[in-house]
Protein backbone atom coordinates (compact mmCIF):
# COMPACT_ATOMS: atom_id res chain seq x y z
CA UNK A 1 0.00 0.00 0.00
CA UNK A 2 0.93 3.59 -1.07
CA UNK A 3 1.66 5.28 2.19
CA UNK A 4 2.04 8.75 0.45
CA UNK A 5 -1.61 8.60 0.24
CA UNK A 6 -3.60 6.74 3.24
CA UNK A 7 -1.93 9.51 5.94
CA UNK A 8 -3.27 12.30 4.47
CA UNK A 9 -6.32 10.06 3.80
CA UNK A 10 -6.62 8.66 7.93
CA UNK A 11 -5.68 12.26 9.13
CA UNK A 12 -9.10 13.77 7.18
CA UNK A 13 -10.75 11.18 8.94
CA UNK A 14 -9.41 11.77 12.23
CA UNK A 15 -10.05 15.24 11.87
CA UNK A 16 -13.82 15.03 11.05
CA UNK A 17 -14.15 12.73 14.10
CA UNK A 18 -12.60 14.74 16.06
CA UNK A 19 -14.90 17.64 15.01
CA UNK A 20 -18.22 15.92 15.15
CA UNK A 21 -16.85 14.81 19.25
CA UNK A 22 -16.04 19.11 20.14
CA UNK A 23 -19.33 19.87 18.86
CA UNK A 24 -20.81 18.76 22.52
CA UNK A 25 -18.45 17.90 25.03
CA UNK A 26 -18.59 18.09 29.04
CA UNK A 27 -15.16 20.03 30.33
CA UNK A 28 -13.85 16.53 31.17
CA UNK A 29 -14.38 15.13 27.79
CA UNK A 30 -12.44 18.73 26.36
CA UNK A 31 -9.40 17.67 28.42
CA UNK A 32 -9.61 14.61 27.42
CA UNK A 33 -9.53 15.51 23.89
CA UNK A 34 -6.44 18.07 24.51
CA UNK A 35 -4.76 15.55 25.68
CA UNK A 36 -5.54 13.40 22.59
CA UNK A 37 -4.26 15.74 20.01
CA UNK A 38 -1.04 15.94 22.34
CA UNK A 39 -0.48 12.46 21.92
CA UNK A 40 -0.81 12.97 18.29
CA UNK A 41 1.09 15.53 17.83
CA UNK A 42 3.92 13.46 19.29
CA UNK A 43 3.52 10.42 17.12
CA UNK A 44 3.27 12.37 14.10
CA UNK A 45 6.77 14.03 15.07
CA UNK A 46 8.20 10.46 15.88
CA UNK A 47 6.82 9.55 12.41
CA UNK A 48 8.29 12.15 10.60
CA UNK A 49 11.78 11.35 12.17
CA UNK A 50 11.63 7.76 11.52
CA UNK A 51 10.11 8.76 7.51
CA UNK A 52 13.21 11.44 7.45
CA UNK A 53 16.01 8.84 8.37
CA UNK A 54 14.43 5.87 6.00
CA UNK A 55 14.54 8.96 3.85
CA UNK A 56 18.70 9.43 3.72
CA UNK A 57 18.78 5.41 2.86
CA UNK A 58 17.50 6.17 -0.41
CA UNK A 59 18.83 7.84 -4.29
CA UNK A 60 16.43 10.61 -3.86
CA UNK A 61 16.60 12.21 -0.58
CA UNK A 62 15.68 15.56 -0.75
CA UNK A 63 12.10 14.62 -2.21
CA UNK A 64 11.50 12.37 -0.36
CA UNK A 65 12.61 14.50 2.76
CA UNK A 66 10.16 17.07 1.28
CA UNK A 67 7.15 14.91 0.93
CA UNK A 68 7.57 13.69 4.53
CA UNK A 69 7.91 17.37 5.63
CA UNK A 70 4.55 17.86 3.76
CA UNK A 71 3.19 15.32 5.63
CA UNK A 72 4.05 16.47 8.61
CA UNK A 73 3.11 20.13 7.91
CA UNK A 74 -0.27 18.59 6.92
CA UNK A 75 -0.65 16.83 10.66
CA UNK A 76 0.43 19.93 12.35
CA UNK A 77 -2.47 22.27 10.65
CA UNK A 78 -4.92 19.31 11.27
CA UNK A 79 -4.05 18.90 15.22
CA UNK A 80 -3.73 22.72 15.69
CA UNK A 81 -7.36 23.58 13.91
CA UNK A 82 -8.68 20.98 16.21
CA UNK A 83 -7.18 22.82 19.30
CA UNK A 84 -8.50 26.03 18.12
CA UNK A 85 -11.72 24.50 17.67
CA UNK A 86 -11.63 23.11 21.36
CA UNK A 87 -9.96 26.39 22.54
CA UNK A 88 -12.66 28.50 21.24
CA UNK A 89 -15.76 25.89 22.88
CA UNK A 90 -13.69 25.91 26.27
CA UNK A 91 -14.22 30.34 25.72
CA UNK A 92 -17.84 29.76 24.74
CA UNK A 93 -18.21 27.34 28.19
CA UNK A 94 -16.75 29.97 30.32
CA UNK A 95 -18.42 32.86 29.13
CA UNK A 96 -22.02 31.08 29.57
CA UNK A 97 -20.75 29.66 33.56
CA UNK A 98 -20.12 33.80 34.21
CA UNK A 99 -23.63 35.09 32.53
CA UNK A 100 -25.33 32.07 34.23
CA UNK A 101 -23.62 33.33 37.74
CA UNK A 102 -23.84 36.58 37.60
CA UNK A 103 -27.47 35.80 36.70
CA UNK A 104 -27.63 34.28 39.76
CA UNK A 105 -26.48 36.56 41.87
CA UNK A 106 -28.84 39.23 39.99
CA UNK A 107 -31.78 36.63 41.16
CA UNK A 108 -30.79 36.39 44.62
CA UNK A 109 -30.38 39.80 45.17
CA UNK A 110 -33.75 40.37 44.02
CA UNK A 111 -35.16 37.73 46.51
CA UNK A 112 -33.31 39.33 49.24
CA UNK A 113 -34.59 42.55 48.30
CA UNK A 114 -37.88 41.31 47.84
CA UNK A 115 -37.70 39.74 51.22
CA UNK A 116 -36.66 43.09 52.90
CA UNK A 117 -39.71 45.03 51.06
CA UNK A 118 -41.91 42.46 52.75
CA UNK A 119 -40.46 42.87 56.47
CA UNK A 120 -40.77 46.06 56.07
CA UNK A 121 -43.97 46.18 55.30
CA UNK A 122 -44.98 43.78 57.73
CA UNK A 123 -43.29 45.90 60.14
CA UNK A 124 -44.89 49.28 59.05
CA UNK A 125 -48.49 47.56 59.25
CA UNK A 126 -47.36 45.89 62.98
CA UNK A 127 -46.85 49.79 63.82
CA UNK A 128 -49.82 51.19 62.09
CA UNK A 129 -51.75 48.44 63.84
CA UNK A 130 -49.98 49.19 67.03
CA UNK A 131 -50.96 52.90 66.69
CA UNK A 132 -54.27 52.31 66.06
CA UNK A 133 -54.57 50.32 69.35
CA UNK A 134 -52.83 52.79 71.25
CA UNK A 135 -54.94 55.62 69.91
CA UNK A 136 -58.14 53.67 71.03
CA UNK A 137 -56.70 52.70 74.15
CA UNK A 138 -55.85 56.05 74.59
CA UNK A 139 -59.01 57.42 74.41
CA UNK A 140 -60.28 59.21 77.24
CA UNK A 141 -63.48 57.86 79.06
CA UNK A 142 -66.22 60.50 79.69
CA UNK A 143 -66.17 59.14 83.27
CA UNK A 144 -62.65 59.85 84.18
CA UNK A 145 -62.38 63.97 84.63
CA UNK A 146 -65.25 66.14 85.01
CA UNK A 147 -64.10 67.89 82.89
CA UNK A 148 -64.24 65.14 80.10
CA UNK A 149 -67.87 64.15 81.02
CA UNK A 150 -69.17 67.40 80.15
CA UNK A 151 -68.91 66.90 76.76
CA UNK A 152 -71.44 65.45 74.57
CA UNK A 153 -70.71 61.39 74.10
CA UNK A 154 -71.04 61.62 69.96
CA UNK A 155 -68.29 64.02 69.57
CA UNK A 156 -65.48 62.45 71.34
CA UNK A 157 -65.04 59.28 69.24
CA UNK A 158 -65.45 61.87 66.13
CA UNK A 159 -62.64 64.08 67.01
CA UNK A 160 -60.09 60.66 68.29
CA UNK A 161 -61.25 58.81 64.58
CA UNK A 162 -60.45 62.10 62.70
CA UNK A 163 -57.29 62.38 64.51
CA UNK A 164 -56.28 58.87 64.06
CA UNK A 165 -57.40 58.46 60.60
CA UNK A 166 -55.03 61.64 59.99
CA UNK A 167 -52.08 59.80 61.75
CA UNK A 168 -52.60 56.92 59.79
CA UNK A 169 -52.82 57.99 56.49
CA UNK A 170 -49.54 60.31 57.06
CA UNK A 171 -47.79 57.19 58.21
CA UNK A 172 -49.33 55.08 54.80
CA UNK A 173 -47.94 58.11 52.93
CA UNK A 174 -44.30 57.77 54.13
CA UNK A 175 -44.11 54.21 53.90
CA UNK A 176 -45.09 54.65 50.44
CA UNK A 177 -42.76 57.54 50.11
CA UNK A 178 -39.85 54.85 51.19
CA UNK A 179 -40.88 51.93 48.94
CA UNK A 180 -40.91 54.28 45.65
CA UNK A 181 -36.97 55.26 47.11
CA UNK A 182 -36.19 51.41 48.19
CA UNK A 183 -37.67 50.80 44.56
CA UNK A 184 -35.78 53.53 42.89
CA UNK A 185 -32.40 51.71 44.26
CA UNK A 186 -33.30 48.59 43.33
CA UNK A 187 -33.47 49.52 39.66
CA UNK A 188 -30.39 51.47 39.81
CA UNK A 189 -28.56 48.20 40.77
CA UNK A 190 -29.87 46.02 38.64
CA UNK A 191 -28.78 48.02 35.67
CA UNK A 192 -25.73 48.17 37.17
CA UNK A 193 -25.17 44.19 37.52
CA UNK A 194 -26.64 43.61 34.19
CA UNK A 195 -23.74 41.39 32.13
CA UNK A 196 -21.98 42.53 29.51
CA UNK A 197 -23.23 41.72 25.63
CA UNK A 198 -21.73 38.50 24.34
CA UNK A 199 -18.98 39.44 22.14
CA UNK A 200 -20.02 38.25 18.39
Amino acid sequence: MNTRWTWPLLLALGSGAAQAQTQTQAPDALDAELARISAERRQAEARFAAEEKACYARFAVNDCIAEARARQRAAAADLRRQENSLAEEQRRRRGAERREELRERADERDRELAQRRAGAAMQQESRDQDGTRKGTQGAPRADSTPRRAERLPSERPAVDEAGNRRAHEERVREALQRKERVQERAAQRAKRAQPLPVPP
